[in-house]
Parts: structure tokens; sequence; C-alpha cells
């Protein structure tokens, strides 16, 4: 028993390190009205707000949805 509690507490505490990967869509705007959008696949949270950031054009206002 205590072998199985201990495989299950290291099997835990690896996947709580792992990196959350999805899929984020990010929504440009011209005044309130939605200009385009980039679909980012499979992306930590942080790369996608970056790679939204950079698509960003002057006048839009790029945002993660």
């Amino acid at each position: 028993m205590k072998k199985i509690l201990a495989i299950c507490s290291v099997a835990l505490f690896a996947a709580s390190f792992t990196s959350c990967k999805k899929d984020y869509i990010c929504e440009c705007k011209i005044d309130g009205v939605v200009d385009n959008s980039l679909n980012i696949q499979k992306a930590k949270k942080a790369d996608a707000e970056a790679a939204c950031i950079n698509y960003q054009v002057v006048p839009e206002v790029c945002t993660l949805k």
C-alpha cells in the first residue's frame, strides 16, 4: 500500500509541472469592431499572448479569446 501511495504521489507531483498547451484565438478590433483574427494552436498562454501582440497593427487592439 505504501508503494502505491508513493507512486501516485510522484505521478501527481510530476503532472503538476507539465505545461498546458491550448488553442487560442487572437481577436483584433478597431473602434470596438472586430477587424480580423488569428488562430493560435497548441501554445502556452504566454507564447499565445506574445504572438497576438506581434500580430497587432497600429490602429488595432488585439486580445486573446
